[in-house]
């Protein structure tokens, strides 16, 4: 689930990216660089809005 407009930007740039990729407008090596980014990115706005479980 998306859960902000920044995670939605980072996921079509995922997608941007690819395409880039895949019609060898760019080099692999910058195609890995930036995926990596951008899922770190992802990966923290996904985290970012979840609420925190306090069971203790």
């Amino acid at each position: 689930m998306i859960n902000s407009s920044e995670q939605l930007n980072y996921e079509v740039e995922l997608i941007l990216n690819e395409n880039l990729y895949k019609k060898k407008i760019i080099t692999e090596d910058v195609y890995k660089k930036v995926n990596e980014r951008l899922l770190k990115l992802i990966e923290i706005y996904k985290t970012k809005n979840k609420p925190i479980n306090d069971s203790g």
